[in-house]
């Protein structure tokens, strides 16, 4: 009996660690959205001027498009909106933001109203931070954008690793933020039912073997 407990006690651990795959997968408003646990503030994680001037170096820029992606600092959640990357040409235009949290970072303090102008191979943007739980809704406003061809929306995987979720061509009016990620979320492996028959199985043979 000793032993069968044990082969129990594996399972319940082996379950355990898969369920921790998701780790990062959040509902907004019934939509699901993988958040990246960046492990350090908002700011820190946009790296402004740091290793290359005048830019954001998160790593997931995309040169001539709006880059979008939700990482989350323990139970706050941070929208990023970064625009162009090395590569790119100069741009620009004006975003709009309305719903939940706040504005509390962008690139120069000229550009508070978040009228972006760059120059080639650098990038502009900002962070929608003070989210919190799973009611929150964000609409975004363009105009007068050029040096755009579009918006690039991220998700990630169990592991961190960022994935395409959305390319959009050329640059909306209007944008709701939660609506993007709809149906566009990486899907986190669960326990399958094959693993759980193989474990059952497993359990039935050590009985059986011991009788």
């Amino acid at each position: 009996m000793k032993k069968l407990n044990k082969w129990f006690a594996c399972i319940a651990l082996t379950l355990a660690s898969v369920s921790g795959a998701h780790a990062g997968l959040i509902s907004v408003n019934g939509t699901e959205v993988n958040s990246l646990d960046i492990g350090t503030s908002f700011e820190d994680f946009y790296q402004f001027d740091s290793p290359n001037a005048w830019s954001a170096n998160t790593g997931l820029e995309v040169a001539n498009q709006i880059a979008i992606f939700v990482a989350n600092v323990g139970n706050e959640f941070g929208i990023f909106t970064i625009y162009s990357d090395i590569g790119g040409v100069a741009g620009g235009g004006d975003n709009g933001v309305t719903g939940s949290g706040s504005v509390t970072f962008w690139e120069d303090a000229a550009e508070a109203n978040l009228s972006f102008n760059y120059a080639a191979d650098k990038t502009d943007g900002f962070i929608v931070t003070e989210l919190f739980g799973d009611l929150w809704n964000v609409d975004y406003s363009f105009s007068n954008v050029y040096g755009i061809d579009g918006i690039t929306v991220y998700s990630f995987d169990s592991n961190g690793d960022a994935v395409v979720a959305q390319q959009i061509a050329g640059v909306p009016a209007t944008l709701n933020v939660n609506s993007i990620f709809s149906s566009n979320a990486v899907a986190v492996p669960a326990p399958s039912s094959i693993i759980l028959f193989m474990m059952a199985g497993l359990v039935v043979l050590r009985i059986r073997a011991k009788r």
